[in-house]
């Protein structure tokens, strides 16, 4: 029987290949590839105007939970399906906007979703497709609920805060969540009980960095750069959580990854390259994995960090 550092680590290392696929894919360098990857196989066929994406396993690495846009609905809804591709099943509500669901540790039937469905105003398909670089719209309409793959019709609000509410993550205890959420400052990392209570927030937009000056700020003292956070995940133990951070307004900015202390709130940044450092993932060993992604190159690649 596997331990549960074994678990982790192969449910996280099969979590890292998932999210590597579509990026080193786009290389078009099969030997670059297989420095990374192994035994690729394909699971979702998308056709014209659908995509896939943000696929996460069960702890028993025999489920995938992702999000896609397929006909009947012109956003993201969140699915359901079996490793190996099969059985995939619609398991949100169908309307609105969904991202970023999780499955719950504690319970196989119920996972953990953003959703902006109880905002009619998001129902419709918007009136003129999104041309250039993707972007992603960071809509105040969502918010955290958990559903149920059994009956996806009625799933549990969490949260009912007023602006973006998303990007939520489970620890292996199933007991509290962590989230990202935007009001009137820029976007930042909250932990609250499985049922939404007891939120409080983690991070700040203006982290202290080495010589616990402020991230940001000018030596001459000049006012500090908000940091927007975003993509948290709680690392080995539950104790600390990981998540990514840019100045706020500004996509060409670096980005970097950050991990906070649960109990004592102590923040670090464990990033310094001028690069962005995109999807961090936590590792056994107090270890996060993440994309590097440097100026002027369109390859990402892994790196992994203390």
């Amino acid at each position: 029987m596997l331990t549960k550092t074994a678990r982790a680590a192969r449910t996280l290392s099969a979590l890292l290949l998932l999210l590597l696929a579509p990026v080193l894919a786009l290389a078009g360098d099969d030997a670059k590839e297989q420095k990374y990857l192994k035994n690729v196989k394909q699971l979702t066929h998308a056709k014209e105007g659908e995509k896939s994406g943000e696929p996460y396993f069960s702890n028993d690495g025999k489920r995938i939970i992702f999000q896609s846009v397929r006909p009947g609905a012109p956003y993201y809804q969140i699915y359901v399906m079996n490793a190996d591709g099969s059985e995939q099943k619609l398991v949100s509500t169908g309307k609105g906007k969904t991202t970023c669901a999780y499955f719950d540790p504690l319970d196989a039937d119920r996972f953990i979703y953003a959703s902006s469905h109880l905002d009619e105003r998001t129902h419709a398909a918007p009136k003129e497709e999104k041309k250039g670089s993707y972007k992603w719209d960071y809509d105040d309409s969502f918010d955290i609920f958990k559903g149920s793959i059994k009956d996806p019709s009625k799933p549990e609000r969490l949260t009912d805060a007023n602006g973006y509410d998303a990007e939520a993550a489970t620890p292996t205890t199933g007991r509290r969540f962590a989230s990202r959420r935007g009001v009137t400052a820029p976007n930042q990392i909250y932990v609250m009980d499985a049922d939404g209570k007891n939120q409080v927030r983690i991070s700040s937009p203006h982290p202290r960095g080495r010589e616990g000056r402020r991230e940001g700020r000018a030596k001459d003292g000049a006012k500090a750069e908000a940091i927007a956070m975003g993509g948290p995940f709680f690392m080995p133990g539950d104790e600390e959580v990981v998540y990514r951070g840019q100045k706020d307004g500004d996509p060409r900015a670096p980005m970097h990854v950050y991990i906070t202390n649960l109990k004592t709130k102590a923040t670090r940044r464990i990033t310094r390259a001028a690069a962005h450092e995109l999807v961090p993932l936590p590792a056994p060993g107090r270890q996060a994995r993440r994309l590097r992604r440097e100026p002027g190159r369109p390859r990402q690649d892994p790196v992994v960090s203390s």
